[in-house]
């Protein structure tokens, strides 16, 4: 990271321009020069480079890029720690000499079918000092300095508490990254201007690991995006020696970026969310369906904010709007109670098709505009009481013949469209039968 602190508590990223574009020549020349060569040697010929140039520092992050962007493999093709093991049980005592250190080597290497020069490649070609360059990426000076940039400014943001983006006309658009990537943020509007606050790595005390992943990929998606500012409260330095500073960036930076701006796109059947207004509060959902005369307000949750969400989602209800929330987990995350949940990301035709069997057909009478009735929204879910439907959509059919032979798949299917499984499944012509708390289905008909 190469920054400049300024006295009046700010602090700024220094990009690399055209004026720079010789650092970025000198770096790919010099790896061009080293294919065939391992991490260590390289490594040698960038600190000369850098005692070579003025500002060694962007040697040694254009270095770093090139690394990250380069194919690097082991300089042997036999496994090390094996090699390794074998060499150690071949020697009983360590070797004293250069002809006894030989000797072992050619013993394991026969055992190998191998070379004694093989061999000694392997014995440490799991260490990243001996990973050998095989191959560089096509990149020119130019992109090199943009890649370069990017990470000037991701490298800041990592540091951040927090970090506050304004704008006129993309708020839904990042609001709904910052919510696909579970950041924790609040919003509000000023005027005609809105804003998001986003808590930054610093202010997260558990997984921040993960937590900075997301934050960079919410700041990689901002250099899409025209007609924005963002501000940041930033701490560097060592541990027991920091400082806060501010930090600001806005659209005008895209140029040192050399980013294409993102244009916006839905999956099918989604478009554009529309502000919901729930008792004097603007709130957006993630997206927007129209399904017949309805539309719809789609909202896409975290776990973390899954009762928050659902809250919202019941007063967009109450104030007359159409609204459905479904919950996105993560591996060893569990799904909330009562929420319909997908697996690492949401399943859009799922999504769709519960929206159509939900409001795909004319609403109830007196329901309200834009809502439909808790007997619509649950069809089932009035079995229990007497009132147990006789048939089933084909649609739903179909797709349990799809999963069959399935049984968790189908019952987590039905639980998400809002069946009760076991009476959907037999509606479906299939039979039940419990093993503990598991459902087992089978065709009906068949044997048990």
């Amino acid at each position: 990271m190469t920054v400049r602190r300024g006295k009046n508590g700010t602090v700024r990223s220094v990009f690399l321009t055209a004026d720079g574009s010789d650092y970025c020549s000198s770096v790919i020349n010099l790896f061009a020069s080293s294919l065939g060569q391992n991490r260590e040697q390289i490594e040698e010929k960038v600190k000369e480079l850098e005692l070579k140039s003025q500002n060694p520092r962007i040697v040694r992050g254009l270095s770093l890029i090139m690394f990250r962007i380069s194919s690097m493999e082991p300089p042997s093709y036999l496994v090390p720690s094996k090699v390794r093991s074998m060499i150690f049980r071949s020697a009983r005592f360590p070797a004293v000499s250069p002809e006894e250190r030989d000797s072992i080597l050619q013993k394991v290497a026969e055992s190998l079918g191998t070379t004694q020069d093989d061999v000694k490649n392997a014995m440490y070609a799991d260490k990243e000092s001996e990973q050998v360059l095989t191959s560089l990426p096509s990149i020119t000076a130019e992109e090199l300095a943009a890649r370069f940039n990017i990470e000037q400014v991701e490298t800041v943001m990592l540091k951040s508490t927090s970090i506050t983006i304004t704008t006129e006309k993309n708020l839904p658009i990042i609001l709904r990254k910052v919510r696909s990537l579970g950041l924790l943020h609040e919003t509000r509007t000023v005027g005609s201007a809105n804003s998001i606050t986003v808590s930054g790595p610093l202010a997260v005390v558990e997984h921040t690991e993960r937590y900075g992943s997301r934050f960079a990929s919410l700041i990689r998606f901002l250099f899409g995006l025209n007609g924005w500012e963002a501000d940041a409260k930033v701490s560097l330095g060592q541990k027991g020696d920091r400082s806060d500073y501010s930090y600001h960036i806005d659209d005008a930076s895209l140029e040192y970026f050399r980013h294409r701006n993102t244009e916006e796109s839905y999956p099918a059947g989604f478009g554009p969310p529309f502000p919901i207004n729930c008792f004097g509060n603007t709130v957006y959902p993630d997206y927007s369906a129209r399904i017949l005369d309805t539309d719809v307000a789609v909202f896409i949750t975290r776990p973390l904010f899954y009762e928050d969400d659902r809250q919202i989602v019941k007063m967009a209800r109450e104030s007359g709007f159409s609204a459905e929330l479904f919950c996105v987990v993560d591996k060893g995350s569990r799904c909330p109670a009562g929420a319909r949940c997908f697996k690492d990301s949401p399943d859009f035709s799922s999504i769709l098709e519960y929206l159509k069997h939900v409001y795909g057909q004319p609403r109830f009478k007196g329901s309200g505009a834009g809502k439909v009735s808790d007997e619509k929204r649950t069809p089932i879910a009035s079995a229990a009481e007497g009132t147990r439907p006789s048939t089933l959509p084909d649609s739903i059919k179909i797709h349990l013949d799809e999963l069959y032979p399935d049984s968790q798949a189908m019952v987590d299917y039905l639980d998400f469209m809002g069946f009760e499984p076991a009476t959907a499944l037999e509606l479906a012509g299939y039979s039940v039968r419990w093993k503990g708390l598991r459902i087992e289905v089978e065709k009906a008909g068949k044997g048990s």
